[in-house]
């Protein structure tokens, strides 16, 4: 290698750009991959808490459903205001 910089000023700056280039890329790639890390975890979260929201609710309409079938009132009117179908009402 030091033959190379013994060459000549172009050789040298030539080699010079050349590992300031690769510097570069190397650089670009690290951030790529840091961004790409943290958009994927932040769409894993925004997933995973429309999930739970989604969950959530129909674990509350289901609850609301129990409640209302113990009061005795008609699966009918249950299904109307839970949202719920009528085998979720059943299985209530």
């Amino acid at each position: 290698m030091m033959a190379l910089f013994n060459k000549s000023k172009r050789a040298r700056w030539a080699y010079d750009r050349r590992m300031d280039w690769i510097s570069r890329v190397k650089d670009w790639h690290i951030v790529d991959r840091a961004e790409g890390r943290a958009e994927g975890l932040a769409k894993g979260l925004a997933d995973g808490r429309a999930e739970g929201l989604i969950d959530g609710k129909a674990e509350g309409a289901l609850e609301t459903a129990r409640r209302m079938k113990a009061r005795g009132i008609d699966p009918v009117v249950i299904v109307e205001c839970s949202g719920l179908t009528p085998e979720e009402v059943e299985k209530a």
